[in-house]
């Protein structure tokens, strides 16, 4: 139950991991099919957009980085980019180890 308007939700290719963002910049990852206690990630601001595949998150901020996040991550990792505008559309490949980022007006997509 969030007590903050949600921005994003994802759910990873596999039906196995689900994220979700709210304004304050909180980024909760729950494992399916179970309903456990969620992993809370401390981010920075406010998420705009999400992303989930293996055991990682993706993050896309209002402020344009973005950032993918370990299961271990318990503090912001570096920006992986910064797209100056904000992220809209995020997407991690099933194994997690290639990233989509979509923001830009011109319709580019940017591959990590």
């Amino acid at each position: 139950l969030y007590r903050h308007p949600v921005l994003s939700l994802a759910v990873g290719p596999d039906a196995r991991v689900a994220a979700a963002s709210d304004t304050r910049g909180a980024v909760n990852l729950w494992k399916l099919p179970a309903y456990p206690e969620a992993v809370w990630y401390p981010h920075p601001g406010p998420v705009s957009a999400l992303a989930a595949g293996g055991n990682r998150v993706a993050t896309g901020q209002t402020t344009g980085e973005v950032r993918v996040w370990g299961p271990a991550d318990r503090q912001p990792p570096p920006p992986l980019t910064t797209v100056g505008q904000p992220s809209r559309a995020l997407a991690l490949s099933g194994d997690g180890r290639f990233l989509a980022v979509g923001s830009r007006p011109d319709g580019r997509v940017m591959l990590y």
